[in-house]
């Protein structure tokens, strides 16, 4: 069973929108019963996200470099300053979505469908995960660097 996880941070997103929007849709308020989480906590996303197929966010640096040190696509809707570059970025390196132009307003059922189509694609499956092998690679050689300069500095007593 697939299950949705949903970060609200100090947003008012959460189940209680289905019924009122869409108060008369009783399939989708009983399917949402077991299958949405929603999270109002701190969550680690360095242990949630390699758990998870992809991250539908924002787009803020936090976790769009979280989604893709998971190696999972993000589907990003931006509303603000750097959101709108990181998801550009994203789109252009073909390692996530942009879903809708600008907020969740803009959002539809039809344009996270497209969205989480196009991420399942194996060519955006590979790409993320090939990403995801440099940026922890690329880690570990800054944490090798850090090491061996803190260990001269110890010994030279800089």
């Amino acid at each position: 069973m697939q299950r949705v996880i949903i970060l609200p941070g100090n947003a008012n997103i959460g189940t209680h929108l289905l019924s009122e929007y869409n108060p008369d849709d009783a399939e989708l308020l009983e399917w949402t019963k077991d299958r949405v989480l929603i999270e109002k906590g701190n969550v680690q996303y360095a242990w949630l996200l390699p758990q998870c197929e992809m991250l539908f966010c924002h787009g803020g640096a936090g976790s769009t470099s979280a989604a893709l040190h998971a190696g999972i696509p993000p589907l990003i809707t931006p509303s603000l300053f750097d959101q709108l570059f990181f998801a550009e970025m994203v789109k252009l390196m073909g390692l996530g979505a942009i879903v809708g132009s600008r907020g969740f307003d803009s959002v539809t059922a039809e344009l996270v469908a497209k969205a989480i189509q196009d991420v399942r694609s194996p060519t955006v499956v590979e790409k993320v995960r090939e990403f995801s092998r440099k940026d922890k690679e690329h880690g570990r050689a800054v944490d090798k660097a850090v090491r061996i300069i803190a260990g001269v500095a110890l010994t030279k007593r800089i």
